[in-house]
């Protein structure tokens, strides 16, 4: 009982190493810029906020939009706006929604890594102004000239290091069964192999008249003649 206790944890384990490994790969293969244009209803239903969304494989760019009824009009048309059918979580902004926050995604097959990017004001005088200066939460920059621009208009260069617990334990659990399967699997298929060519299926060595393995002590099964 002991040993597969250690094995489910040891496969747990190294289903979650490759659930980051996977969720970071697909951060670094995305090449888009520009995040697209098009409004999807905001997911607490608010009127007055909207989302738009880029998605690629296993990757999604969110920005979270909060306007008056006439910019509205002008941005996503006075029309019902879609649902957003997402893998995304969505955190808890409280009473005082940050406008043109972007929250980025990725994992596969559920998204499972976030972080999201808020403008947010800077003191630091450029040419006489202040300005606006995107800060990166839960995810660390890549490409830091990305983040001289809002999070609407381009999409920052980053790698997601927070959490989304069910998607993270989705993937955990997808991962740690494929990884299980094919460890077992070339683990019988050795041990076939073995038995076959008259060897120890503990530890490979040739077996010869004694019942026991004279390698590592491990029982034998009766002799198969070819």
């Amino acid at each position: 009982m002991l040993t597969w206790a250690r094995r489910i944890a040891i496969f747990l384990l190294l289903g979650a190493v490759a659930n980051v490994a996977v969720a970071w790969a697909c951060a670094f293969a995305q090449t888009e810029v520009v995040p697209h244009r098009g409004g999807f209803e905001h997911p607490t239903g608010d009127a007055n906020r909207a989302i738009s969304v880029t998605r690629r494989f296993g990757w999604q760019y969110v920005i979270d939009f909060e306007f008056t009824r006439q910019v509205r009009s002008k941005i996503v048309g006075d029309g019902p706006l879609p649902r957003y059918d997402s893998r995304m979580w969505w955190p808890d902004e409280g009473h005082q929604p940050i406008n043109r926050r972007g929250y980025l995604g990725c994992g596969w097959p559920m998204l499972s890594l976030i972080a999201s990017v808020a403008p947010e004001p800077t003191f630091v005088a450029l040419q006489g102004q202040s300005g606006k200066r995107p800060v990166v939460r839960t995810g660390i920059a890549i490409n830091p000239r990305r983040l001289g621009t809002p999070p609407s208009v381009t999409i920052p260069d980053i790698i997601p290091i927070g959490v989304l617990w069910h998607g993270f334990a989705e993937n955990t659990l997808v991962y740690a069964g494929v990884i299980a399967l094919l460890t077992l699997s070339a683990g019988a298929i050795r041990r076939n192999w073995c038995r076959l060519n008259n060897r120890c299926a503990a530890c490979g060595y040739p077996r010869g008249t004694s019942p026991v393995c004279t390698e590592c002590g491990a029982t034998l099964p009766t002799v198969i003649t070819k």
